[in-house]
């Protein structure tokens, strides 16, 4: 598979548990592993996209505690600090292309 650009926003709601965007997580999901996935397998699934997605990009691992302290009162404050940082968007590879790097 191609690279692809995904919300930074989808892809940190997978690496930290923390539900700040779903607009494209669905795509996001499927694009990393390869597969169509329905909305009961995100949680099983979602160890596995972690791991796959720091693999790509490590630095995201850092918000994680960050993450810890969002609530939906401050969800914005937070979704607008996560842009900053990481920016808008973020490239990930699929399964299939020989360039991604192993989870």
């Amino acid at each position: 598979m191609p690279a692809r650009m995904f919300n930074t926003l989808d892809v940190l709601s997978v690496t930290t548990g923390k539900l700040l965007s779903m607009d494209g997580i669905y795509e996001l999901y499927e694009h990393v592993l390869g597969h169509p996935v329905w909305t009961h397998m995100l949680p099983e699934l979602r160890p596995e996209m972690k791991a796959k997605v720091l693999a790509q990009h490590p630095h995201l691992a850092a918000a994680d505690a960050e993450a810890a302290n969002v609530t939906p009162e401050n969800v914005d404050f937070y979704q607008q600090l996560f842009i900053e940082r990481y920016g808008a968007e973020l490239v990930l590879v699929g399964p299939d292309n020989p360039d991604a790097p192993e989870a």
